[in-house]
Parts: C-alpha cells; sequence; structure tokens
C-alpha cells in the first residue's frame, strides 16, 4: 500500500483541522541509473559540504547519474521561478540540502 497517498491529518491545536488537498506524489523511476539529479544548496552552513558528500556517495553507487547544481541567494524564502524552471527542464528530480 502506498502510504504517500493515505491523507494526513494535521490538528490546529486553536481550533478545527485545517483543510489539505490530498495531493498524488511523483512517480517514481524504476531505477537510478541514468538520471539527472538537482543538488539545492540552499546556503545554510554546511549544506555545500552535504551536497557534496551525497553526491559522491550516489555517484559511486550510480556511475551513469548526472547531476546538475543550484545554489540558493539565500536560506530564507522560496527558490525564484527561473532556478525551479531550470530544475524541471534540466532534472529528473531534486535534492535539496538543509544543514546546520
Amino acid at each position: 500500500m502506498n502510504t504517500f497517498a493515505e491523507k494526513i491529518f494535521i490538528l490546529d491545536p486553536a481550533g478545527l483541522p485545517a483543510q489539505i488537498a490530498t495531493v498524488k506524489p511523483a512517480d517514481r523511476p524504476k531505477t537510478l541509473e541514468g538520471v539527472a539529479v538537482a543538488l539545492v544548496d540552499i546556503t545554510k552552513p554546511n549544506s555545500d559540504i552535504f551536497l557534496q558528500r551525497l553526491e559522491e556517495q550516489l555517484r559511486s553507487k550510480y556511475p551513469t547519474m548526472s547531476f546538475v547544481h543550484y545554489r540558493k541567494g539565500g536560506s530564507a524564502g522560496p527558490l525564484d521561478e527561473k532556478t525551479i524552471v531550470d530544475i524541471v527542464q534540466d532534472s529528473d528530480f531534486a535534492m535539496i540540502a538543509v544543514a546546520d
């Protein structure tokens, strides 16, 4: 059973539960061989180091995997629209590093 499709209820201690739309998760690839991964550094301390180590580990296990690097302008706020469009166009999925 796909646990991601189950409904999750988030309770607000100040009142009624929030109304949350059900979203189907993205399809997962059958293999990670040959996929393109966007690595997004949100500029929190050590996130660049974390992504470097992550890439090393993934590259050793999946030699045909490719990586595209992105760096956010600062850790606060969302990614800019152009970067999101680039990630969608250039990669199969993204990993975002949040580290301290």
